[in-house]
């Protein structure tokens, strides 16, 4: 919104892909800039940090967590959890599943999906819990209420922009300096997030 209203006019084409594709589709020069998680190895593109935000827990509003006084890992112990798919976000994933073994935590079962909105759907249907950016909780969805997790070592996701280094849209740079600017002042209201009763 800032920079549609800095630069008036101009026109966005938005794909919704996984970070891995959106990195070729920038070698590809198919994109002009991606906000994608790390990481951003190739040596053809620039990446700069947006943000870094913890997980929380999405979960069903009549779940028994919904209401605990507090949420630790351990509760998760034992919960069926939503994931996206590994191929489609593999570090988000290794960095959740990774920080679950830390504290011995087993799902039930994992349900995969491919996009966000499928697995919030599974979470609003009751059938599972899933970890999710603190981010996802300014977005409501009907039936899932979000919660911090108590733990102090609950993982941070990082976000960045990345663009590739021969530039071919001149609105490439002040477009990234928006969004970093943006992403600088983001704060996810504590409103978002559910209170025990």
């Amino acid at each position: 919104r800032r920079f549609s209203a800095r630069v008036p006019g101009v026109l966005y084409s938005l794909r919704e892909i996984s970070s891995e594709a959106m990195l070729q589709a920038l070698l590809n020069n198919e994109l002009d800039v991606a906000i994608l998680r790390p990481p951003v190895t190739d040596a053809r593109l620039q990446a700069r940090r947006l943000m870094s935000e913890p997980y929380v827990l999405a979960v069903p509003v009549d779940h028994p967590l919904a209401s605990a006084p507090k949420v630790h890992a351990r509760d998760l112990h034992g919960q069926s959890l939503a994931t996206l798919e590994r191929r489609f976000g593999q570090y988000a994933y290794d960095l959740m599943m990774t920080w679950l073994a830390e504290h011995n935590v087993v799902p039930a079962r994992v349900h995969d999906a491919a996009r966000h909105h499928a697995m919030m759907s599974m979470v609003s249907a009751g059938i599972a819990v899933s970890l999710v950016p603190a981010s996802a909780a300014a977005q409501p969805i009907r039936g899932v209420v979000y919660r911090r997790l108590a733990d102090r070592d609950v993982p941070a996701l990082e976000l960045w922009v990345a663009f590739h280094k021969e530039i071919g849209n001149p609105m490439t740079l002040p477009f990234v300096a928006q969004a970093v600017e943006s992403a600088a002042g983001y704060k996810v209201p504590e409103a978002c997030f559910s209170r025990p009763a």
